[in-house]
């Protein structure tokens, strides 16, 4: 009996034995879980297309393996293609215009412009008519829209060669002044420039890899529309693939400490399209309310801080916050990081008490670089109203700069000497919003793309009677009307360059911004010039 009580009890104590070695197994497993995460990451590649447009063709799917130059979609745009005809038809009118123009105008010649008027105009009535039973067959389903668009078209291209027969037999008739000859040869040169950027739209309609890798996703298939600029798939690099792994340790107890990688979309700079990235979604910016703190990151109250904001705490818990509390203005207490970029001699980052001004964050900076004065400088980033030389002793608060007609915003100042063509400068800043919005609302992104070809018109001299006007007037149907303030930033710089310097946005209509303003004048890397 003792022994097989003792054969028991020893049984017993092996099974207990071998559950508290189970159990601390476990545990420190579960504890090696809980210290130790990581994520898997690699290089990612945007595949994206130059022009707006429908995705005719898709030939990329999720895991293919790609190489630099493959065709990856096409973006259909017949309305390019039928415009490119247009342009070459004007071009031509344009062209034999001037030559008659200069050749002088014969009775035999002005006789042959009126047959063609004639021709013309009877071509266009019958177009007319051609169109107006189209829009009956059409109300009563006996034709297609396609055949109905033809016919539009059709009728449009007869109108338009009825005024330019119109017109050249109008010079004709008129005699070949000086003022004519001029006339004609700008209409040529215009002609050439419409030509050009509709070609060059065209050379862009077949979207290309741009480098080796593999198709990590698709963000549009068959058929959407897609804008400029927008990456229609995402590669990957294969040979840049990387592990990382976070650690917690027991001084911060349960707290975890996460690091996610951006793809350096500008729009994630805004608070609630950065939480739709990190929740794995295309960068977009929600409506408010509701706000993060009440229904932030996966519907959970979320607070919100910049880098700026975490740097400024180890000198307020060290010094206490009166100390911090001591430094700038009554209403814009403490201090800050100012970024001075631009024609100054020692460029950097500067932190000071708010209340500075921008002549001393020059003087600190090294002052304008040897042999140049101030143009015109930018307080609070391209998204901030310009400053001139008159405003250099504003405190830089955000009373006051408010107050002075601009914002003080993220303190990138960004200062300009008077080499600089404040036309190309806007447009280095359109391009950049138009590239960076994220399409949601009409008015920024339709906004930003038609103030982008705009102003590469003016800095190219090519600019159009009436464009300046139009710039103002699209930026001012932007301000105020899009989803985040991406769409404001996008057209305050236009506003404010017109405002301060009309003259060389007009100037764009004549003369390249490289001819007013040589570009290696304003370069500020040796190398550049």
């Amino acid at each position: 009996m003792n022994t097989k009580l003792l054969r028991v009890g020893l049984l017993l104590l092996a099974l207990t034995l071998l559950a508290v070695f189970a159990y601390r197994e476990y545990a420190a497993q579960e504890e090696r879980a809980h210290l130790l995460t990581g994520t898997v990451e690699a290089t990612r590649i945007d595949v994206s297309t130059k022009v707006s447009g429908y995705i005719e063709e898709l030939f990329l799917q999720e895991g293919m393996t790609v190489r630099a130059g493959d065709a990856a979609a096409r973006i259909g745009r017949r309305d390019l293609d039928a415009a490119v005809l247009r342009d070459e038809a004007a071009l031509a009118h344009a062209e034999t215009s001037l030559q008659r123009t200069q050749s002088g105008n014969r009775a035999e010649e002005i006789r042959a412009a009126a047959e063609r008027t004639n021709a013309a105009r009877a071509a266009a009535e019958k177009a007319d008519a051609d169109y107006a039973r189209g829009a009956e067959l059409i109300a009563g389903g006996a034709i297609s829209q396609q055949a109905f668009d033809g016919l539009r078209e059709a009728r449009d291209t007869a109108n338009a060669n009825l005024r330019a027969a119109q017109q050249e037999q109008a010079l004709m008739e008129s005699g070949s002044r000086p003022e004519d000859i001029r006339m004609a040869e700008e209409d040529v040169r215009r002609q050439q420039a419409i030509l050009e950027i509709d070609t060059s739209a065209v050379s862009d309609l077949t979207v290309r890899v741009p480098k080796d890798g593999i198709v990590l996703s698709k963000n549009y298939e068959r058929g959407e529309f897609v804008r400029a600029g927008t990456p229609i798939a995402t590669l990957i690099d294969p040979q840049d693939v990387w592990v990382k792994v976070y650690v917690t340790t027991d001084v911060l107890g349960d707290l975890r400490i996460t690091a996610h990688a951006g793809a350096g979309a500008y729009i994630c700079g805004e608070e609630t399209a950065l939480l739709d990235s990190l929740e794995g979604r295309r960068g977009h910016p929600r409506l408010k309310p509701p706000f993060p703190a009440v229904q932030g990151l996966y519907a959970r109250p979320t607070v919100i801080n910049n880098v700026e904001t975490i740097a400024s705490l180890p000198g307020i818990l060290v010094h206490g916050p009166e100390w911090y509390s001591s430094m700038g203005t009554e209403r814009s207490k403490g201090h800050g990081i100012f970024s001075v970029t631009g024609h100054v001699a020692r460029p950097g980052q500067f932190e000071a008490p708010f209340g500075i001004t921008m002549r001393e964050l020059i003087e600190l900076a090294g002052g304008i670089r040897a042999g140049h004065e101030l143009k015109f400088w930018v307080p609070g980033g391209s998204s901030t109203p310009i400053f001139g030389p008159e405003e250099l002793d504003v405190p830089l608060d955000y009373e006051s700069v408010g107050a002075a007609g601009s914002m003080l915003g993220t303190r990138a100042l960004q200062v300009f000497d008077e080499t600089v063509s404040a036309v190309r400068v806007v447009a280095r800043w359109t391009e950049f919003y138009q590239h960076e919005s994220c399409g949601k609302c009409t008015p920024c992104r339709e906004g930003t793309y038609w103030m982008r070809q705009i102003m590469a018109r003016l800095e190219a001299g090519r600019g159009l009677p009436g464009d300046v006007e139009k710039l103002e007037d699209i930026a001012s149907n932007i301000s105020g009307r899009s989803f985040c303030a991406l769409g404001d930033a996008s057209a305050v710089p236009v506003l404010s360059g017109i405002k301060r310097f009309r003259s060389e946005f007009e100037a764009g209509c004549t003369t390249p911004a490289s001819q007013l303003f040589p570009y290696a004048a304003s370069a500020i890397v040796e190398s550049a010039r």
